[in-house]
């Protein structure tokens, strides 16, 4: 993040971008939960489940990770996290809302490859 914020701000975009993290993280990890209740359903078989594992591992875990480890600029995830409905604009607030405009802005034309 550029430093165009001041200390407080910073903190609560840090804050904004952890609670978008934790919840993309659930949703992911719920898919992960359901192809277990389909293994065990019998619907599919342990090499499948262990297959479907390995896949969220190496891939969306990852992908997860390397998204929120702080190379991306915050207040572009918290406005990425409000498009994905993984933050409410309450939660944001109207001041954060007001300066991250530009950026909601570039993910409402189409940036957004949703999951």
């Amino acid at each position: 993040m550029a430093q165009r914020y001041d200390k407080p701000t910073r903190k609560r975009f840090r804050k904004l971008t952890a609670i978008a993290h934790e919840r993309e993280l659930a949703g992911a990890l719920q898919k992960l939960h359901d192809q277990f209740d389909a293994w065990q359903a019998r619907k599919i078989d342990a090499f499948e489940l262990n297959d479907r594992i390995h896949l969220f591992h190496q891939k969306t875990a990852r992908e997860l990770w390397k998204m929120y480890d702080n190379t991306v600029d915050e207040d572009l995830l918290v406005s990425r996290a409000l498009k994905l409905g993984l933050l409410t604009e309450d939660e944001i607030g109207e001041d954060l809302i007001e300066q991250l405009g530009p950026m909601i802005g570039f993910w409402q034309d189409g940036n957004l490859d949703e999951k």
